[in-house]
């Protein structure tokens, strides 16, 4: 089985699914953020949109606290 996911010298690329399978949510959660400006940044090439694995990190780490009063002030 060929593994769909694309290494670069800018990071391993991810598809929506793969992005998603990865986070534990929908493919249409991260549709949504996309169209909100709510997610991970993402890449477009064409039509194809993709996720560098280092930014899905960076958007875990900003969503990360301490207690739920540091996250409802943010």
């Amino acid at each position: 089985m060929v593994d769909s996911k694309t290494s670069t010298q800018f990071g391993e690329l991810l598809t929506t699914s793969q992005a998603a399978k990865e986070f534990g949510v929908a493919e249409s959660t991260l549709r949504k953020w996309r169209c909100y400006g709510r997610g991970p940044r993402f890449t477009r090439l064409g039509r194809a949109i993709r996720y560098r694995r280092g930014e899905l990190v960076a958007f875990l780490d900003q969503a990360t606290f301490d207690s739920t009063l540091e996250a409802d002030q943010r």
